[in-house]
């Protein structure tokens, strides 16, 4: 596994290096052997860091040139829950039923309180 947690804060300012190392991880691991590590206990609360990587794509004659896969939006998925959840043993999929479950008994709760 390759993990992205101090790296992607170190190379996040520098497109260039960064779409090699994303690149390189991406190339030798691949897609589902990634995982998102924030450091946010060194680097505080990671909410840009994410974002600069929903962002982030490597440059197409980077690709060509060095043989790096594209970072789609699925492998950027991956990298951000699905790899970890994995790894983990958790099932997203249930966590995502049990998530509309609670919202919808949630709302049901309060339109209730609502209606006379």
């Amino acid at each position: 596994y390759g993990e992205l947690g101090s790296t992607w804060f170190l190379v996040s300012r520098r497109p260039e290096e960064a779409a090699h190392v994303v690149g390189t991880l991406l190339r030798c691991v691949g897609e589902d052997r990634i995982v998102w590590g924030t450091d946010s206990i060194w680097y505080g609360p990671p909410q840009s860091l994410i974002d600069a990587f929903r962002a982030f794509t490597i440059p197409e004659w980077m690709q060509e040139r060095f043989g790096y896969p594209p970072l789609t939006a699925e492998a950027k998925q991956k990298v951000l829950s699905t790899n970890a959840a994995a790894l983990y043993g958790i099932d997203v999929d249930r966590v995502r039923r049990a998530e509309s479950v609670a919202w919808l008994e949630t709302t049901r709760a309060e339109l209730a309180d609502r209606l006379p």
